[in-house]
Parts: structure tokens; sequence; C-alpha cells
């Protein structure tokens, strides 16, 4: 037997407790994972909105829940929403207010998510895009420039 043996062990039981906590995460309901996103535990929402993203799930409970999470405190868990976001498009257009306000976050990653979350949304975006146009800081104009491309011709309405 190697002399190695006993330390890979003994860094088994160290990750058992994470291993099962993944395990729950998995095993959670999409009404559970919604719940986990608004905890007061850190790990608790990144864990919930990394499932989220994971499972792809475009109901108007979760993306009432990811249009609350843009706006957390924690930075993992808002590039988690924007990002889930992004990829549900079009039904997310529920949510354009709080992807609007994350166009003038001081992070240029935030901004940039959400421009492309914004511009995934489609057409459905551009009155509030060209609303926020008129107040928009240059990195927010820059952000709402990208989504107005990412939508293209159906954006034209920008233009004033």
């Amino acid at each position: 037997m190697s002399a190695t043996w006993p330390a890979v062990f003994v860094l088994f039981l160290i990750s058992l407790p994470c291993i099962i906590e993944a395990g729950q995460t998995e095993d959670a309901s999409i009404s559970e994972l919604v719940a986990q996103l608004a905890s007061d535990e850190l790990e608790v929402q990144r864990d919930a909105a990394y499932e989220l993203a994971r499972r792809q799930n475009s109901t108007p409970e979760v993306i009432q829940a990811l249009g609350v999470a843009t706006l957390a405190s924690d930075t993992q868990v808002r590039f988690q929403a924007l990002m889930t976001l992004a990829r549900i498009g079009a039904p997310a257009h529920a949510v354009t207010p709080q992807l609007v306000q994350c166009l003038s976050d001081r992070d240029d990653q935030i901004r940039y998510r959400a421009g492309t979350a914004l511009g995934c949304i489609g057409a459905a975006a551009v009155p509030a895009l060209a609303e926020a146009w008129t107040e928009a800081s240059n990195d927010a104009k820059l952000a709402i420039a990208q989504a107005a491309a990412r939508i293209g011709p159906d954006s034209q309405t920008l233009e004033a």
C-alpha cells in the first residue's frame, strides 16, 4: 500500500461535508433554490445561484428571484443571476428594470453582463434602454450600446 493512501483518505473525510452539501443543493426543488437565493448565508446564496443556472429553469418564479439577485451584495451571485437571465432571453423581460439598474453599477463586469442580458431579452428591452440612455453615464451608455447591438435592427427606436 502506498504511503499517500492515509493522506488521501483524510482529505476525503475533510471534504465529505462539502460533498454532502453539494448533493443537497442538487436535490433541492426549484422553490427551495429560490428561497436559498434569498438566504442570509453567502455560500447558500452562491450554491443556489449556480444550481439555478445549471438547471436553466425559466419559470416566472425563477426569473423574479434572479432579478432580485442581480442587485445582491455578492458579485458572484450577481454574475450568475445576470448570465442566467441572458441565457433565458426574452422570457426574462419582466426583470428589465433590475437589469437597467445594473447598467449604472460601478463594476464594469456587472454593466457588461447586464447589457448582455438586456440584449438577449431583445426588442422588449428597447423602451427601457431608450429611457435609460437619457440619464446614463458614458459607462452605462457603452453597455446600452452593447445591448442595442445584440438586439440588432429591432433596436433602431433607440435613436433619438
